[in-house]
């Protein structure tokens, strides 16, 4: 899984990690992305080619997620070839996010972002 987030959404991207590795998902890839600006909406995109039905359905249930497809998402062509390749599922976090979070189920907007606690992979 690879998880995509402008700069100024890196709170809730921490606390989306958090989150995954509750619910068991151990390979999760961080990438800070080019976005000009966060995008409104948090996505998802199944690359997965419906092969994790389940995990997807679960997410798209816990967190604010709309479904896309590749074709829909012009941003991914500005990630690492690597990690949009091997990625089964990517999700952008969007500024949409944050305020859905419960702070007290999924961390405080002061969390520790140092890149000792919470390394990134750039482009």
């Amino acid at each position: 899984m690879l998880l995509v987030a402008a700069p100024q959404e890196t709170t809730s991207l921490q606390s989306l990690r958090a989150a995954l590795e509750e619910m068991g998902i151990a390979q999760i890839e961080v990438s800070s992305a080019s976005f000009e600006e966060a995008p409104k909406e948090s996505i998802i995109v199944d690359r997965s080619g419906l092969k994790k039905p389940f995990t997807l359905d679960a997410l798209l249930k816990k967190f604010p997620l709309e479904k896309q497809t590749e074709g829909q998402v012009a941003w991914l062509e500005k990630l690492p070839v690597q990690s949009r390749t091997k990625a089964d599922l990517i999700i952008a976090v969007g500024s949409d996010f944050a305020k859905a979070l419960p702070e007290e189920e999924y961390g405080s907007q002061s969390d520790d972002l140092s890149p000792e606690t919470f390394p990134l992979v750039t482009p």
